[in-house]
C-alpha cells in the first residue's frame, strides 16, 4: 500500500515539478540518460546451477552470484548503507526500507557510519561482508575510497548497488538517484534568475554557500555545479563557504555567525543539510529578504516556504530511492534475473518547490505521503 501511495504521488509530483520554480531549470529539460543497466550488458548471464530447489549460479558484469531463488523472504538481508545515520536524513531513507520490508517480510535495514567520514562507512561495509547479507546498497560518501570496498563485496558474491550517491568508479550494479552536479547547476540558475528580478535584469549580488557535509560526494557535487553556473557572472560574489558541522545547535550557531559576519547577503546558496536551520534562523530574525535556495524537503522546509522565510528548495524522492534499492535487490535474488538491475538516473529525482506550488505538496505531506 505504501509503494501504491508513493507512485500514485510520483505522478502528481512530476507535475508539480514542471509548474513550480519557473521553467529554466535544467532537470526539467533533461531527457533520461541513464547508463545502460546490467541485463543489457554483454558481460551478463544467468544459469541455472543443475542443483536442487532454485539454486543458481548468476554472473552479471564479470561478477559471479550463487543464489537460492526458493528462499523465503523472511530468512533475506539486506542492507543499506548511509554515511552518517545520527543525520536526519537517514531516518528519510529508512522510511522507505522499512516500506519495503513490510511488503515482503524481508529483513531490510539501514546502517552506517555515525560520522561523515569515509573510512567509517568503509569499516562497515567491510564489516557486512563477512557477515555476507543478500545485497548490499551504499549512499557512497567518497568514490574513491568506497569503490575498492563495493568492489571487495561483488568479489564475495553479494550484489551491491549505489542509491543517492554513487561510486562510478566501481563495479556496482547499478545506481538509483539523481545526478548531484546537475542538481547543483538547477538551484544556482534558480538564484541566478532572482537575482536577475531583484536587480531589474542584471545578474550580481553576495552569495553564502552553505552545507553540512562538506568533502562528501553528494555536497561536492552540488557545489561543483553551483559554482559552476555562478562563475559565469563577473557580478556574482561568494562571500563564504560554511561548513556547519555537529549537532542542530552547532550548525545554528556557524549559520548565525556567517549572517553576523554577512549581514547584507542577496542570496544563501544550500547545498544539503541545513535548508531546515537556516529556514528556522530566518524566521527567528525576521528576514525574508534573503533569496534562499537549496535541496531537502524534510524538516520544516515546506512551512518556511510557505511562510515566505525560504525561496526554493529541491526534493529528490528519498523514499523512492531507498525502496526501489531494496527492490532490485529482492528482485535479483528471488529471480537471478540480471534485468532486475536498473539505472534511474531521471529528471524527476531533481523536483522543486516554491511559493507557487508548496501549498499542493504541503497537503501531499499532510495526507501522509513521504516528501523529501
Amino acid at each position: 500500500m505504501k509503494k501504491q501511495v508513493c507512485m500514485a504521488l510520483a505522478a502528481s509530483l512530476m507535475l508539480l515539478a514542471v509548474t513550480g520554480c519557473g521553467s529554466s531549470g535544467g532537470a526539467n529539460e533533461e531527457k533520461n540518460t541513464a547508463n545502460t543497466s546490467a541485463s543489457n550488458t554483454s558481460e551478463s548471464s544467468a544459469s541455472n546451477s543443475g542443483t536442487e530447489g532454485g539454486e543458481k549460479e548468476v554472473e552479471v558484469n564479470g561478477y559471479t552470484f550463487k543464489l537460492d531463488t526458493s528462499k523465503d523472504p523472511k530468512d533475506m538481508e539486506f542492507a543499506v548503507v548511509y554515511m552518517n545515520v545520527s543525520d536526519i536524513f537517514a531516518s528519510y531513507l529508512d522510511e522507505g526500507v522499512q516500506a519495503f520490508a513490510e511488503e515482503t517480510g524481508a529483513n531490510c535495514y539501514v546502517t552506517g557510519g555515525t560520522d561523515w567520514t569515509a573510512e567509517s562507512q568503509y569499516n562497515v561495509i567491510d564489516n557486512l561482508i563477512t557477515s555476507h547479507p543478500d545485497g548490499i546498497a551504499v549512499a557512497v560518501s567518497d568514490d574513491q575510497t568506497i569503490a575498492p570496498i563495493i568492489d571487495k563485496a561483488l568479489e564475495a558474491g553479494i550484489p551491491t548497488i549505489c542509491v543517492n550517491s554513487d561510486a562510478p568508479s566501481s563495479g556496482r550494479l547499478s545506481y538509483l538517484g539523481r545526478d548531484d552536479v546537475e542538481a547543483g547547476r538547477v538551484v544556482a540558475e534558480y538564484i541566478v534568475e532572482k537575482l536577475k528580478e531583484k536587480y531589474d535584469g542584471e545578474v550580481k549580488g553576495k552569495v553564502l554557500i552553505t552545507t553540512t557535509g562538506a568533502g562528501t560526494n553528494w555536497s561536492d557535487s552540488r557545489e561543483a555545479g553551483s559554482r559552476e553556473i555562478f562563475e559565469q557572472y563577473d557580478g556574482i560574489e561568494i562571500v563564504d563557504f560554511i561548513n556547519a558541522e555537529g549537532d542542530e545547535q552547532q550548525a545554528y550557531g556557524a549559520l548565525e555567525n556567517a549572517l553576523l559576519a554577512n549581514p547584507d547577503i542577496d542570496a544563501m546558496c544550500n547545498l544539503g543539510g541545513t535548508m531546515d536551520i537556516w529556514g528556522r534562523l530566518m524566521k527567528n530574525q525576521d528576514r525574508k529578504d534573503i533569496i534562499s535556495v537549496g535541496h531537502d524537503l524534510y524538516g520544516n522546509v515546506l512551512d518556511y516556504i510557505q511562510e515566505g522565510y525560504l525561496t526554493a528548495s529541491h526534493g529528490q524522492r528519498v523514499f523512492e530511492q531507498a525502496y526501489g534499492a531494496c527492490e532490485q535487490l529482492y528482485n535479483f535474488v528471488t529471480t537471478g534475473d540480471p534485468a532486475s538491475f536498473k539505472e534511474n538516473d531521471v529528471p524527476y529525482y531533481i523536483f522543486c518547490v516554491d511559493s507557487t506550488n508548496v501549498d499542493e505538496v504541503i497537503a501531499q505531506r499532510d495526507s501522509g505521503v513521504p516528501i523529501g
